[in-house]
């Protein structure tokens, strides 16, 4: 539907994920001919790096986008806010200017902690 390269295919739940960097089609099994059927979700973001997506038990994929962490819950994928010790970044408002999210990230529990915040 678009011509960006795919940058993540994961499973979710019963369906699978197709990320590209500014879209996230979810895909599900039909009796037709076509076997998979993929939708594409008005997201307007999706990941950089396969690497980034991860489920969570809640059923929802965390993933990193250029502005950010997003929460994708199959219909949309919202910016995460988040603060590290009072310094905002990853999108998260005029705080964000300077900062960069670089690497990756590591799911304990509950929590996300990010790798490799840079000043600059």
């Amino acid at each position: 539907e678009d011509e960006q390269d795919i940058t993540a295919i994961k499973p979710f739940g019963d369906f699978v994920s197709v990320h590209k960097e500014t879209s996230i089609y979810v895909g599900y099994l039909v009796t037709t001919s076509d076997v998979w059927r993929f939708d594409r979700k008005n997201t307007g973001v999706g990941t950089v790096s396969h690497r980034t997506v991860q489920n969570l038990p809640t059923g929802e994929q965390i993933f990193l986008a250029r502005d950010g962490l997003h929460l994708f819950n199959g219909i949309t994928a919202p910016l995460i806010q988040c603060k590290r010790r009072g310094l905002r970044f990853a999108g998260c408002g005029s705080g964000a200017r300077g900062c960069s999210v670089r690497g990756s990230f590591v799911l304990r529990g509950s929590r996300v902690f990010l790798l490799g915040l840079r000043r600059g």
